[in-house]
């Protein structure tokens, strides 16, 4: 099943779980001073309004209008439901079973999810090494194959 969102179709503003929670999280600690972080703390590594919407009260932040006109010239894959996932892919939690990103049914594999096979796999830097180990797993994988054929 494929989800496609035409471009009119794109939400104007998100959705603010905070907003929603029954008591209001514990803001975060500044690491020097432990300190609730507050807009200056974050300003030197954030855009002033990328802070405004994190710390937003409101139920629903508006999406600025430079992001919609991006999302309606390029957007993500659009949702696909994998129907086919073998049961046997998930652990009692629902969290894919792998190990170092290869799943135990045949072709099926992953890449991007926390702690994959380090500590920075979920992390642009991070995902070269696991999928440069990966190919590796793969090209040994033909490798047996091609010689069994």
């Amino acid at each position: 099943m494929r989800f496609d969102l035409p471009s009119d179709k794109i939400p104007t503003a998100w959705f603010n779980a905070l907003a929603h929670l029954p008591e209001p999280m514990d803001p975060p600690l500044h690491p020097g001073t432990r300190e609730p972080v507050g807009p200056d703390d974050l300003s030197p590594l954030f855009p002033m309004a990328l802070i405004e919407q994190e710390m937003s009260p409101a139920p629903w932040v508006d999406v600025p209008g430079e992001v919609i006109d991006i999302l309606k010239l390029w957007r993500p894959t659009p949702l696909v439901r994998a129907e086919r996932l073998d049961p046997a892919a998930l652990d009692a939690k629902g969290q894919i079973r792998h190990d170092g990103g290869v799943l135990p049914m045949p072709g099926a594999y992953v890449l991007g999810l926390p702690f994959l096979r380090r500590r920075k796999s979920s992390f642009l830097d991070g995902v070269g090494g696991d999928a440069q180990e990966l190919a590796s797993h793969l090209t040994g994988h033909l490798d047996r194959v091609s010689r069994v054929a």
